[in-house]
């Protein structure tokens, strides 16, 4: 199901969140797994993550520099990663992570060994424990080359 959304930034858009919308930023609303923002500025994409976070209790991260993503506050890939070495019993301090975006910082922080791309959000690098070669250099090639010693 797709959410159609309108907001406000004052000198911008007029407010209208659709119902939908509204009940997903609130936890009420069941259909939809997160809605992607993709504003039109730097400016209106940090206007608009601070007036959702300051009104509701979602995650939002970002996968480019030019969107926001909102989604449930328990819903992450670190999140993912810790219910995926749960079920499979996988100590976590024993995987390896690799991300790039601003949305694979928390990834990177539970892995026991979180590597970032060397192009990777200045988010994501500061979260990491290592940062390799950019994803044209082949940086995760490298890198398991290097850690499996081959």
């Amino acid at each position: 199901e797709y959410v159609r959304v309108k907001f406000s930034i004052p000198e911008y858009i007029p407010v209208d969140l659709t119902d939908s919308t509204e009940r997903f930023l609130r936890g009420t609303h069941s259909g939809a797994e997160k809605i992607f923002v993709r504003p039109a500025t730097e400016e209106i994409r940090q206007q608009i993550r601070q007036r959702i976070l300051d009104k509701y209790d979602v995650y939002c991260s970002s996968s480019s520099m030019h969107n926001l993503e909102f989604g449930r506050p328990d819903c992450s890939k670190a999140a993912a990663l810790q219910w995926l070495c749960e079920k499979l019993d996988v100590d976590p301090a024993t995987v390896v992570a690799f991300g790039d975006g601003e949305n694979d910082k928390e990834m990177l922080q539970f892995a026991g060994l979180g590597v970032a791309m060397g192009n990777a959000h200045p988010a994501c690098k500061e979260a990491a424990d290592v940062v390799i070669g950019t994803c044209a250099e082949d940086g995760v090639a490298e890198f398991l080359e290097q850690l499996w010693g081959e």
